[in-house]
């Protein structure tokens, strides 16, 4: 809030003109200490709030507006149909997620499967994938970002019993980033998957750069 002038002129301010309307003094208006700013008025032909607080009004204009523009992005992709994926041994392969969660400013590619993430920021990554292995050995799951794996989570599998790799992180992404989910094997396999949510991948932005510009798609 603008502060009232009662004491004295500030350095921002001049000895009032004999008149106080603003209106004949070009937006120009007087304090109650015979002052004059370059500010806007309180209310017209009436005192104004001087301009030693406007700046201080202004910056706090200016947080509210960026608070306002920063809505945090969030989507995710995921899979829901029995199924089974074979593996060959030591070669990474993208998990297909062919269903889109709710999203907003992260954009869902169905083939092959990823995210494109349209806002700079600090997100929150989490991912899961159920399946029972025809064989045993390690399954090495990774969050990729632009093809380079940026989160892993390894677990040793049992032919024939069922595993759940599961993991989470909070990594920076920037816009333009495209995000998928690949799963290694160190040993050939088939992975079965029942029915419902058996493979999912799930990114919320948590923080909003400055001065970031969406991505045009």
């Amino acid at each position: 809030m603008y502060r009232k002038n009662t004491e004295k002129c500030s350095s921002y301010c001049t000895p009032c003109p004999e008149s106080r309307y603003e209106s004949e003094y070009d937006n120009k208006c007087c304090c109650e200490c015979d002052c004059y700013c370059e500010c806007d008025c309180y209310e017209k032909k009436k005192c104004c709030y001087c301009c030693e607080d406007k700046h201080d009004h202004d910056d706090h204009d200016e947080r509210q507006k960026r608070e306002k523009e920063c809505k945090l992005s969030y989507g995710g992709m995921l899979n829901n149909a029995a199924r089974t994926i074979e593996f060959s041994a030591n070669l990474e392969q993208v998990i297909a997620l062919p269903i889109p969660t709710p999203s907003f400013r992260i954009n869902f590619n169905a083939g092959p499967s990823s995210l494109l993430i349209r806002k700079s920021g600090v997100y929150e990554i989490i991912y899961k994938i159920d399946a029972i292995p025809s064989a045993s050995g390690t399954l090495t799951a990774a969050v990729r970002v632009n093809g380079n794996d940026t989160v892993t989570q390894s677990n040793p599998v049992t032919a024939g019993v069922a595993t759940t790799i599961f993991g989470t992180a909070i990594v920076y992404l920037s816009r333009g980033d495209v995000v998928d989910l690949a799963v290694t094997s160190d040993t050939a396999l088939t992975l079965t998957q029942i029915g419902g949510i058996n493979s999912i991948l799930t990114i919320k932005q948590l923080s909003c750069e400055e001065d970031d510009e969406l991505l045009i798609d």
